[in-house]
């Protein structure tokens, strides 16, 4: 009976021990992710911010695209090509 008892009492204490393992992996799975998932959203709001200022690059170069055809065209009616 004391035999029994012990194996028993040791199966409890493994079982105990298996989980809180179990769950200290788990936990620290969840914590991995979401550092993981702040980090990305750093980078999502980075590349946003980026993606706005090269659209604004783009506004500006086009402008001074347009700008510069306009006096080349103005050039070339002078010239009267």
């Amino acid at each position: 009976m004391i035999g029994n008892l012990t194996y028993f009492l040791l199966f409890v204490v493994t079982t105990f021990l298996l989980f809180i393992f179990l769950y200290a992996r788990y936990s620290r799975f969840q914590s991995d992710i979401s550092a993981k998932q702040g980090d990305v959203r750093d980078l999502e709001e980075k590349n946003q911010r980026r993606i706005e200022a090269l659209k604004e690059q783009i506004r500006l170069k086009r402008m001074e695209a347009q700008s510069l055809g306009q006096k080349l065209d103005a050039l070339r009616r002078d010239v009267g090509l």
